[in-house]
């Protein structure tokens, strides 16, 4: 099973993911983008007449909006959403279509008179009610078995109107694990270290994590009730060394383990002020004093991201082909001016190196074993 991000993961609108699993082809949202582009979506990597089955999560354009598109490049598959997101969509693609077609022929008006070449709407209104036809309405709750190894069920999300959140099991046969490719890679070894984090506790209220368990965050302590503390003094070989204080015999002591994958290199750099992203932030810098002391940015961190070592691609935060070109474009400095005041320009030259190792985990690790060790 392959799963590909399209659109929308990087940004707002233009959803769009593609999943495979033996020789079946689906997508989860089509939609178009909106507003500014600042990340090209992905075409979707097959021709569209080869997508056996849409799943719908709203009617939202921004997750909708280019099914009429794909009916006209050959789709002939079928679509799932909820029944109100069939009928707000049979409204909504209709009016989309028109639109299309208005801004067409009033961009034509003009290029006639300017003897530019004509332009053609992206769909038309024939497009949008032709890919109606392939809407199946489906019912909140109840388990639809699509296809052999693949069951779905739409969970009410709140959102709109007929919005879901949609689970998916898949089943396929005949797969081992040798089917995957386990990272042996000491490059992909390293860069995972930068990429996939672990973190013991979440606040709520600040919408972050706390105690950050990386070679890059130092020793940290954190309670654990009752007077007691523990504190991460190694990390090493995948392994957590804990040194608890006045740890009682035969006592549990509940730690969270949070693992998460920070998509954007703004989680390291963002401070509070001013982020509206929808991923919490790791270093806030926003919180009370009791809080900061395991919120705090690590001191070496910006010095840790920048490093270079001789003849290497990357480090465990970046990627890139021109060491030189890295060198002069990422430095302590550099991060240290975006984190205190935040440039979109300058953001967006460093983050491309980050964006960079981001791809090419995603190409290559096919497979992550994580294993936590309590003693």
């Amino acid at each position: 099973m392959v799963l590909e991000f399209i659109g929308a993961d990087r940004e707002v609108t233009g959803s769009c993911h593609y999943l495979t699993f033996g020789d079946t082809h689906i997508l989860i949202d089509c939609g178009m983008e909106q507003g500014a582009d600042l990340y090209v979506n992905q075409e979707i990597p097959v021709n569209p007449s080869l997508i056996d089955y849409v799943f719908v999560t709203h009617a939202h354009i921004d997750h909708s909006g280019l099914l009429p598109l794909i009916y006209n490049h050959g789709f002939r598959g079928t679509i799932f959403a909820t029944k109100a997101t069939t009928d707000l969509c049979n409204i909504m693609l209709k009016d989309s279509a028109h639109i299309q077609e208005f801004e067409a022929e009033w961009k034509n008006r003009k290029a006639r008179r300017a003897g530019r070449p004509e332009v053609t709407p992206m769909y038309n209104v024939e497009d949008a009610q032709n890919v109606m036809q392939h809407f199946t309405p489906c019912d909140y709750n109840s388990v639809y078995e699509i296809c052999p190894g693949l069951k779905v069920r739409f969970v009410d999300a709140g959102h709109l109107l007929g919005s879901s959140s949609i689970e998916m099991w898949v089943t396929e046969e005949n797969v081992t694990k040798n089917d995957l490719t386990e990272v042996t890679d000491p490059s992909l070894q390293q860069l995972l270290e930068g990429h996939v984090l672990l973190f013991a506790g979440y606040n709520e209220k600040a919408g972050c994590y706390k105690g950050w368990i990386s070679r890059d965050a130092g020793v940290w302590r954190m309670s654990l009730g009752s007077g007691t503390e523990a504190a991460v003094i190694e990390v090493k070989s995948g392994k957590l060394t804990w040194n608890n204080t006045n740890a009682q015999k035969d006592t549990a002591y509940p730690v969270t383990i949070y693992w998460i994958w920070p998509e954007r290199l703004e989680s390291y750099l963002r401070k509070a002020d001013g982020y509206s992203g929808k991923n919490p932030l790791l270093f806030p810098e926003n919180l009370s004093s009791e809080e900061n002391a395991l919120l705090a940015l690590p001191e070496n961190l910006f010095a840790t991201m920048s490093k270079v070592e001789k003849n290497s691609s990357s480090n465990r935060y970046f990627r890139w082909e021109d060491s030189a070109k890295f060198q002069e474009n990422v430095t302590k400095d550099t991060l240290s001016q975006i984190r205190e005041k935040f440039n979109p320009a300058l953001y967006s030259m460093v983050a491309a190196y980050y964006d960079s190792a981001d791809q090419y985990l995603g190409k290559n690790v096919q497979y992550v074993q994580l294993k936590l060790d309590a003693q």
